[in-house]
């Protein structure tokens, strides 16, 4: 039986205190992965640019379709952390919210929480990932994209909305 493909990742809330992010880990080992995001100096520029609405929309698409694969294949297979947290990332973005960081630790849409923590820390401290305030209410902070990495996931975007739009209008 399919699942309703876009519901998963859209659920994930947009804001939430980062002492429920702690709470709702308390006494697991998870908690320190937790404690270790929000030791992350927040970002300095306060309003990130806006995203292109039609980039948004590819992603969200992209998105989807993980979603709806998980239908025909093990997710086992298919797991990729990472381009899922920058893909939700742009997509959050784009509804001007970032991932909460809470929000994380209830996300097995994109994989395990030790896996998606450990991978966001990676982000961050790589650089792709910035820690900000939360903007769209008063709770704790979240994760986005740095604007490297937006201007960089925003040309692979682009790039790849042209050449499956080339590969559909060539059929």
């Amino acid at each position: 039986m399919r699942r309703a493909v876009s519901s998963t990742f859209k659920q994930l809330p947009v804001g939430a205190g980062s002492d429920a992010a702690i709470t709702l880990v308390k006494s697991r080992p998870e908690s320190s992965l937790v404690r270790h995001l929000l030791s992350f100096p927040l970002a300095r520029h306060e309003k990130p640019r806006k995203a292109d609405r039609r980039l948004v929309e590819l992603a969200s698409a992209i998105l989807d379709a993980e979603t709806a694969r998980r239908d025909y294949f093990s997710s086992d297979l298919l797991e990729q952390p990472v381009w899922t947290l920058m893909l939700l990332a742009y997509v959050r973005h784009g509804q001007s919210a970032g991932i909460a960081v809470d929000s994380l630790c209830e996300s097995p849409a994109i994989g395990p929480v030790r896996v998606v923590l450990r991978w966001t820390a990676r982000l961050l401290s790589d650089g792709l990932f910035e820690l900000a305030e939360n903007q769209s209410c008063s709770g704790g902070p979240v994760v986005r994209l740095s604007p490297d990495a937006m201007d960089n996931l925003e040309d692979w975007l682009r790039l790849t909305g042209a050449r499956f739009a080339s590969a559909v209008q060539s059929k």
